[in-house]
């Protein structure tokens, strides 16, 4: 009876330790006058199916003013951009779950390089796709968004309050793009 198993062997397997950090600041304060937040943060992750990247960046600041002795001014914005890199993990022939499950019993020398044949035609794969094919088909994607407001408040009366708001949200997409890395593989 043969065993092997493509998800757990440390030569083949997809799967690797994932890492997540995030740091950030900020600042507020100001004065009777104006008032001010300001803050920045940035994460980045690391997920457990090799590649598998997210990373983001944001930054944030938002401004009151006092317009008088009873009027309100304030300007809100925000700028957030995010990437991500990921493999081809379901619904695909690359998808190295999919291998994984389907692959062979026991271990083939060379399964796990580019060295033991053809892509295509790859000995201990289903599909003929091994690990090192899969890690070449990737999607990418990024989104810049950068959102702005602004805000005003006038109370003419004492039952009566004038709000006038204007706003953009201009968001930009790149992708996702299917990237193939160039070489002896797919």
């Amino acid at each position: 009876l043969l065993s092997f198993d493509q998800m757990r062997d440390s030569r083949t397997t997809p799967f690797q330790t994932g890492t997540r950090g995030k740091f950030g600041a900020n600042v507020s304060g100001g004065s009777e006058g104006l008032t001010y937040f300001i803050a920045a943060d940035k994460q980045r992750e690391d997920g457990v199916l090799r590649p598998n990247l997210f990373d983001q960046t944001s930054v944030r600041g938002n401004f009151t003013s006092r317009l008088g002795s009873q009027a309100t001014a304030s300007i809100n914005t925000s700028y957030i951009t995010n990437t991500t890199n990921r493999l081809s993990s379901d619904n695909s022939i690359f998808s190295p779950l999919i291998n994984g499950f389907l692959g062979t019993a026991q271990y083939i020398p060379g399964m796990e390089s580019p060295d033991s044949s053809v892509a295509g035609s790859r000995y201990g794969s289903y599909f003929g796709y091994n690990t090192y094919d899969q890690r070449k088909v990737q999607a990418d994607q990024s989104v810049d968004r950068f959102v702005i407001g602004s805000n005003i408040n006038y109370p003419p009366l004492s039952w009566l309050r004038i709000n006038g708001n204007a706003g953009l949200d201009l968001p930009e997409r790149a992708g996702p793009v299917a990237r193939v890395e160039h070489g002896d593989a797919v």
